[in-house]
């Protein structure tokens, strides 16, 4: 039977079959809806393909399609298009007439750029540019007023368009494993997000108010932590007219252990203030006590300030950014208070500016310095020996400290020594370098624990290699993708050059012919 005598036909599945083209009598079928043409050897769309016009779903997903027919365009009942895991490279200017498109994947192709017209799909919901070399997204896609699902997983994006704050609808934005390093601050603006998968990225802080029902997916490529922000931070928290300022400034820090394969996640994510503060201000002190983390940037911790974090009663995690220059003496955190705290991370330019007592935050388990530079204080001994709970001591700071920075070099030196005589097993971190174990504990390390160890640092060799393997894999398809327009181009040029030879020809067999007799 010949396909244009099927005039109904609604659905024409050939999906998993040897056929290897479409015939331009498919264009006979004016009442086709669905046309599935996946993992066929089918490499291209007929121009008759224009006219289907009821047609709502066109699937052509792991074929050798190399691109989309600017015809595709005339499509304009269109809702589901589906070009994944093809060789295309481009998609058409024409792809702004589908104005009933609402999903649209181009996953694991050779597209590299998203054309500007993308932000005339107002009924676009899912859009999937995942596996792809994009290395950025066109501002008018915050013209995509419908749009729900945003996948840039596996990409080369490293920062979102502040119009992305436009999404109002936009719940599921999926970057993990791309090169994503922070997300806008007016990113706080959207509302209805459910998921934020930022699974292998960079990015450690969320500046906006979000429901209780935000799932945050951190960590490994092979590891997922999701976790459920606090209700310090829930929209019904409710805060007082007072404080409408301050919960403005509110946003979301989530730490990560990055010193071995697993991405470990510490168990809390931060509820940031942001802008320098001389002191913690009121607001915080009015209506964050009973928070569970705090990240503040401050240039002074009198003790009236300490009291009030000391006696938050939900506190596990605390980041004090100190801006000020070394004080005349170190600040000494004794026994009592901070009773739940287990976490704790220490940004200030010089080194030895803490010390702590005994019995000093019971239940504290990391502790986190970042250090830029500075001179030593004799006989400084921070105290971690009179931290009953440690466990992990992480110092970011110059990889040339060693030679220019003394400070450091005898604060991480009295750290090391304190952590020797530890009661605990002690873990040291120095910016990326390999763990030091310190700690009575540490001598009664099994064998299981050196081998698990050793497998976590082999899983991350895997991981980096699996990374550059797939970097290699993207920058190959986009070699031969340019060769293959090099070709294409060349192809032309002498289509065209032996077209203009043959017509020379034509004409000097013309000129030469002489005239036939009557």
């Amino acid at each position: 039977m010949e396909i244009q005598k099927l005039q109904h036909l609604e659905t024409l599945n050939i999906c998993d079959t040897s056929v290897m083209e479409l015939p331009r009598q498919i264009g006979k079928l004016q009442q086709l809806k669905t046309l599935d043409a996946s993992n066929t050897k089918v490499t291209e769309l007929p121009t008759e393909i224009e006219k289907l016009q009821y047609l709502k779903t066109l699937n052509v997903c792991n074929t050798k399609f190399t691109k989309l027919p600017r015809e595709i365009g005339k499509l304009q009942q269109l809702e589901t298009l589906d070009a994944s895991n093809t060789e295309i490279t481009e998609l058409p200017t024409e792809i702004e007439n589908l104005q009933y498109l609402k999903t649209l994947n181009v996953c694991n192709t050779k597209l590299t750029k998203l054309p500007r017209e993308i932000g005339k799909l107002q009924h676009l919901e899912t859009l999937n540019v995942s596996y792809t070399t994009i290395t950025e997204l066109p501002k008018e896609i915050g013209k995509l007023q419908h749009l729900r699902t945003l996948d840039i997983s596996c990409t080369k994006v490293t920062e979102l368009p502040r119009e992305i704050t436009e999404l109002e609808r936009l719940e599921n934005l999926i970057a993990r494993n791309s090169r994503l390093r922070k997300l806008p601050k007016e990113i706080r603006k959207l509302q209805h997000f459910r998921t934020l998968d930022l699974r292998g990225t960079h990015v450690r802080e969320l500046f906006w108010k979000v429901s209780k029902s935000l799932s945050v997916a951190v960590g490994g490529m092979y590891s997922v932590k999701v976790l459920k922000l606090p209700l310090a931070v829930s929209s019904h928290w409710g805060f007082p007219s007072s404080g409408a300022k301050c919960s403005k400034d509110l946003s979301i820090f989530v730490l990560t252990n990055h010193f071995n394969s697993n991405y470990e996640v510490q168990p809390v994510v931060m509820l940031n203030v942001a802008g320098r503060h001389v002191s913690v201000p009121q607001c915080v002190k009015q209506h964050l006590r009973n928070v569970s983390s705090l990240d503040i940037r401050i240039y002074k911790l009198g003790d009236e300030d300490l009291e009030f974090l000391r006696q938050m009663p939900n506190l596990k995690a605390l980041a004090i950014r100190y801006e000020a220059a070394l004080p005349r003496e170190p600040i000494s955190i004794t026994r009592g208070g901070f009773s739940k705290l287990e976490t704790f991370y220490l940004d200030c330019r010089l080194p030895q500016v803490i010390t702590f007592q005994r019995r000093a935050m019971p239940n504290l388990k990391h502790l986190e310095f970042k250090f830029y530079t500075g001179s030593k204080r004799q006989d400084y001994s921070m105290g971690i020996r009179h931290l009953q709970s440690l466990q992990i001591v992480v110092f970011r700071c110059s990889q040339y400290y060693t030679s220019g920075s003394p400070g450091i070099t005898a604060t991480i030196e009295a750290v090391r020594k304190e952590a020797a005589e530890h009661r605990n097993r002690i873990t040291i971190y120095i910016n990326d370098n390999d763990a030091e174990v310190f700690g009575r504990g540490a001598e009664s390390i099994s064998q299981v624990q050196k081998a698990i160890l050793e497998k976590e640092i082999e899983e991350k060799k895997q991981i980096q290699e699996r990374n550059d393997i797939l970097e290699k894999e993207i920058q190959e398809r986009k070699d031969v993708a340019e060769k293959h327009q090099q070709l294409l181009q060349a192809a032309e040029k002498r289509r065209a050059e032996c077209g203009d030879a043959t017509q020379a020809k034509q004409a000097t067999l013309s000129v030469a012919k002489p005239a036939s007799k009557r």
